[in-house]
């Protein structure tokens, strides 16, 4: 089967770590918003006539059960979410229309997205070749806030570190704002810092999130009508780093002008230890 929904298994060689993460949480009743996966196998064959027309009857068939009238189509590469290299915000995800032809075009945009030069770039610096994409297609929620908790933070020991963004997660993953952030500590079981909503229940998924997996996550959540959704977890790449690192404002901006994201964030400390 080539068009699976996320209450199957979904295997990461075939269907990506995304896509396979999203399938495990779905089937263990972590909130979860419904969707399904195309595997390896569709991009690899996305010049078969016959093959892509027999696909897309089962994606039609597959957007029929899914209860919103917009979609995320996100990549889910094979390798994309590995333990050592996550490739995050690398590869290209769209929110469109749950048309059939608005999805067929989206898929192929994430398809074509393997081959941008900026992949080919970070594969070569993180000597980690992808192997094939398969793609999500997801229920759209809608968020008031968005973000990405670490259920342990590089930066502060015995802590969670979570950062977040008005409306959708995209601009924090992408560096076009600068996300608020606060750390909620482990041993006291407290909050530094103020906050635009209650994060409790956001922490109690993370932990047993973390708990289940057994071992550290990088969470991507949204908030909506007083609910958080999970929307993907993979391992977390970053190693710690507790001592504390200042930079100056003027050298960040000379070398950095966007906003800081996490993943350009990991590279910014990399260049400016060896600055």
């Amino acid at each position: 089967m080539h068009v699976v929904s996320f209450d199957q298994i979904l295997d990461e060689k075939n269907y990506g770590g995304k896509a396979a993460n999203l399938s495990i949480m779905f089937r263990n009743k972590f909130p979860v918003p419904a969707g399904f996966a195309l595997s390896k196998a569709c991009f690899d064959q996305r010049n078969n006539a016959n093959f892509q027309l027999e696909i897309q009857r089962d994606i039609e068939l597959a957007l029929n059960r899914l209860n919103a009238t917009h979609v995320m189509v996100r990549s889910s590469a094979i390798g994309e979410d590995d333990s050592d290299h996550s490739f995050a915000g690398q590869l290209s995800s769209f929110i469109c229309e749950k048309k059939l032809e608005t999805i067929l075009t989206h898929i192929a945009k994430c398809w074509d997205s393997y081959n941008q030069e900026h992949v080919r770039n970070y594969s070569e610096q993180a000597n980690k070749k992808l192997g094939g994409m398969g793609v999500v297609i997801q229920e759209l929620i809608d968020p008031e806030f968005a973000g990405v908790i670490f259920t342990r933070s590089h930066i502060e020991a015995h802590s969670m570190l979570v950062e977040y963004v008005r409306g959708h997660g995209e601009q924090l993953v992408s560096g076009q704002v600068n996300p608020m952030r606060f750390h909620y500590h482990l041993k006291e079981k407290t909050i530094a810092g103020d906050t635009q909503i209650s994060f409790q229940e956001a922490i109690h998924l993370a932990l047993q999130l973390e708990d289940f997996y057994g071992f550290p996550l990088d969470i991507e959540w949204a908030y909506r009508e007083n609910k958080f959704y999970l929307v993907q977890a993979r391992p977390i790449t970053t190693s710690p780093r507790h001592t504390r690192v200042y930079w100056s404002n003027t050298n960040v901006n000379e070398n950095y002008p966007d906003a800081l994201s996490p993943m350009l964030y990991s590279i910014a400390r990399q260049a400016y230890y060896h600055y």
